[in-house]
């Protein structure tokens, strides 16, 4: 634990400054509750095309994020760096807390245990997905321009992704394992989502093909009749 403590350290005296402190504080606000990725699914619901990954990236933003919140974080009961090392509260309310204001600060630091970081979990899970399906997303589109906005989004959401999970060492809540391993859960958790998203389409389309079939079929026998 030690070197993690130096990776903190060297956040708390060499990286933070007001200005950063005061961007990162809207991005890590975003990763709360995984509101931003199921934001994302939700949006690829609505759009006809990407329906089926969306409704993937929500089963497994709840399932995966679920079990770690209600699950994982209760099993391992790793307490804060702030509560571990008390010297890094003060810097964390900093940021953290401002009475009074729903609206322009958070209501009050983060509480919880630690292990794994649920602001890494839930959006390295949507950009797994994501990024397992963005060859067949392609695929459906014949618009360069359109191919172009989706290279665009991904991209953005792989910067966003990462800087939600820097924020959480930025601000001193999380230890990096805590961070590394929520990343490594969520690229399971993504891997395994996409897998049952793939079995699942292509048993449909297996079906409706067979159906196909054997309609054609009985339309020729009728015919031939």
């Amino acid at each position: 634990m030690n070197w993690e403590f130096s990776v903190l350290d060297f956040m708390l005296e060499h990286v933070q400054n007001d200005g950063f402190s005061n961007i990162l504080r809207w991005v890590t606000y975003t990763g709360d509750g995984a509101l931003i990725w199921f934001l994302v699914a939700i949006f690829l619901i609505i759009y006809p095309k990407t329906r089926g990954i969306g409704i993937t990236c929500l089963i497994s933003l709840i399932f995966f994020a679920g079990l770690n919140v209600f699950v994982l974080k209760n099993v391992f009961e790793r307490d804060r760096p702030f509560i571990t090392n008390p010297f890094y509260l003060p810097y964390v309310e900093k940021w953290f807390y401002q009475p009074g204001s729903m609206l322009f600060g958070f209501a009050e630091t983060p509480s919880g245990y630690s292990f794994l970081s649920g602001h890494t979990v839930g959006g390295v899970v949507v950009v797994t997905i994501l990024g397992a399906a963005f060859k067949s997303i392609q695929q459906q589109e014949s618009s360069r321009v359109l191919k172009g906005i989706n290279i665009f989004v991904l991209s953005v959401l792989i910067l966003w992704m990462t800087l939600i999970a820097f924020s959480r060492l930025y601000f001193l809540v999380h230890y990096p394992s805590d961070i590394i391993c929520g990343a490594l859960y969520g690229i399971m958790g993504g891997i395994i989502g996409y897998f049952f998203y793939v079995s699942i389409r292509d048993r449909s389309e297996a079906h409706f093909k067979a159906k196909a079939i054997k309609r054609r079929g009985h339309r020729i026998n009728d015919v031939v009749k």
